[in-house]
């Protein structure tokens, strides 16, 4: 997965974490600069609309590369399906 959350996660056959969208960015290290306070591996990050266990929340969620944030992007500027990602969430 491209994504580096700012919590930690973990592979589970009974859980999953579901994002329903984007809610703004991706902002980047260089824009943020010395407010940055993401990995220092990630290159950006957006804050989705993330569900886990039941529960909805803004996060931040970080990406490696600039790139990799712009697909969940797009994703979802032409559908409403939620990206599903296989773990559980140890936040």
């Amino acid at each position: 997965m491209a994504g580096l959350p700012t919590e930690t996660f973990t592979t589970s056959d009974d859980q999953s974490i579901t994002i329903h969208n984007v809610i703004d960015g991706p902002y980047t290290q260089m824009d943020l600069g010395y407010e940055w306070d993401g990995p220092q591996e990630a290159e950006a990050y957006l804050v989705v609309k993330l569900e886990y266990n039941n529960e909805i929340n803004d996060v931040e969620w970080y990406f490696s590369t600039l790139d990799e944030a712009y697909v969940w992007v797009k994703h979802f500027k032409v559908s409403i399906d939620p990206i599903v990602i296989e773990g559980t969430y140890n936040g």
